[in-house]
């Protein structure tokens, strides 16, 4: 009888991680290190993958004014020009349900504004305004939202209250489609599924 409760108990994990596991596709990701061969600089725009527009960014961190060691390069989205930049990226989707997100840090500076935001939006779905402290630590922010038609939409990071050379800074940016939810065995699926092992161990045990 225990060998039996056991055997369910399995049987019951086994369906619960199914049910969990519906799986996401990483549709974009970006952690920058690659940028400028690992290299920091200022005002810079040779992203792979990005546009900076409406002013400057830098790019920082591997021990160039690297504010928080340990996290790679990074951005700094208040460039040295006192004129913060917009950094945006085209992406394509399709009809799904998406997760968006990025770590953000406080400027680390005492100089200029005591607390900067940024305004992130992705195409017409989702648009948020962050704020950060100086000397913030990286936090990570996770946002949901659904598209319902495929287009080419625009992700941006818009530092708009910037202009004193010590912006927020920007690392890890990733977007995720998940899976519909009928791409996950319903309930009583899982539930036959479960029972069928419980049967096929009862037949090898009395040998019917």
């Amino acid at each position: 009888m225990k060998k039996i409760t056991k055997l369910w108990v399995l049987v019951f994990t086994i369906c619960g991680l199914m049910a969990t596991q519906a799986h996401a596709t990483i549709i974009f990701m970006d952690n920058f290190d690659t940028e400028n061969g690992g290299v920091g600089t200022v005002n810079y725009v040779g992203f792979a993958n990005w546009t900076v527009s409406n002013g400057t960014v830098d790019i920082i961190g591997n021990g160039f004014a690297d504010a928080l060691p340990g996290n790679g390069l990074y951005v700094d989205l208040d460039g040295s020009t006192s004129n913060a930049g917009i950094l945006s990226t085209q992406i394509t989707v399709t009809p799904g349900e998406y997760w968006l997100s990025f770590d953000l840090a406080g400027s680390q500076s005492t100089f200029g504004s005591a607390n900067n935001s940024v305004d992130v939006s992705f195409g017409m779905v989702f648009s948020e305004s962050f704020t950060a402290a100086d000397f913030d630590p990286f936090s990570t922010v996770q946002r949901s939202f659904t598209v319902l038609a495929g287009n080419t939409a625009t992700l941006a990071f818009d530092h708009d209250a910037g202009g004193d050379n010590f912006g927020i800074l920007l690392d890890n940016v990733r977007l995720e489609q998940h899976d519909p939810v009928s791409a996950v065995p319903e309930p009583m699926s899982m539930l036959l599924f479960g029972a069928g092992l419980v049967g096929a161990a009862l037949k090898r045990k009395f040998n019917v």
